[in-house]
Order: C-alpha cells, then sequence, then structure tokens
C-alpha cells in the first residue's frame, strides 16, 4: 500500500496493524456515505513514537545524569573561578547577560527535553542509539571529568 493512498476494505478485513482514517475520508473514499457505514478506510500507522529500547532508556537516563552534573559542576565552577572558566563561548556570552545560574537551567532544561525527544524517536531512527552512545562518552570526557578535576584542584 503506498502512503499517500488508501485502501478501503469492508469491515471484517481489519487488521492491528493497520490504522482507522477519520469518518470524513472514509465518505470520500467510497461511492456514497450509505456504502461508507458498512466499510473502513484503512491505512498505514506512521507513527514516529514508539516504546525505547533498554539500551536507550538507559543510555538517556545517563546523559541526563551527565547533564545534571555538568550543570551543577559549571555552576559551581564559575560562582568560584568566575564565568571566563565556561569553555563554550556561547554558554559564556549567555552567562554575561542573563546570568550563570539561569543559563544554566535554561540550557540543561532544553538538553534534557531534547534527550526525551529523541529517546521517543529512536524506534524509528535507527542511528539515534550510537549516537547517543557517542554524547555520553562526549560529555563525560569534555565536560564531567574536566570540571571534576579543576574543582578538585581548586578545594584541595
Amino acid at each position: 500500500m503506498s502512503s499517500n493512498a488508501a485502501q478501503i476494505l469492508p469491515l471484517e478485513h481489519t487488521a492491528p496493524h493497520l490504522a482507522l482514517v477519520s469518518p470524513a475520508v472514509a465518505s470520500s473514499a467510497v461511492a456514497s456515505p450509505a456504502a461508507a457505514r458498512n466499510h473502513i478506510v484503512l491505512a498505514e500507522s506512521a507513527s514516529v513514537f514508539s516504546v525505547p529500547g533498554r539500551e536507550m532508556l538507559v543510555l538517556a537516563i545517563v546523559l541526563g545524569i551527565l547533564q545534571i552534573a555538568d550543570g551543577v559542576l559549571t555552576g559551581i565552577g564559575v560562582y568560584h573561578l568566575g564565568i571566563g572558566m565556561e569553555g563554550n563561548p556561547l554558554l559564556r556570552i549567555l552567562m554575561e547577560y542573563c546570568g550563570a545560574i539561569p543559563t544554566l537551567v535554561i540550557v540543561k532544561t532544553g538538553a534534557l527535553m531534547i534527550i526525551a525527544a529523541l529517546t521517543t524517536l529512536s524506534g524509528t531512527v535507527a542511528w539515534l542509539t550510537l549516537a547517543m552512545r557517542g554524547m555520553v562518552a562526549l560529555y563525560t570526557v569534555c565536560a564531567v571529568i574536566p570540571w571534576s578535576a579543576i574543582l578538585y584542584g581548586y578545594f584541595s
């Protein structure tokens, strides 16, 4: 069945993997509205959202924790060492205009929302699990470990 065409079937021929189309579409697809009551118009369900797999859920939780840890460590770092210690120039500029804490709350909340959205899309986009693995590695090596080392050196 093509993605643009609907198929008209009698009610007894419906399958669970197919989704119903609205009655307006059904009545326009058959000869008369009376005939539409006895038939159902089916279209392949094309849901973008699916239940993510176990690995993707674990990766999303780990990346979420890393985001929060990065936000907390960055907040502590810029409070004690100044905004100039932030390695991301865009965040540094936003911190200068909006303040460190509001910037971090907004950016990290946005990051958590993106993680949630990508997790819901992971069942239909094959490369997202691999990308999430890369993000976990990147945030660990380029954000959490450096800030941890800097703050450890500062407080010891």
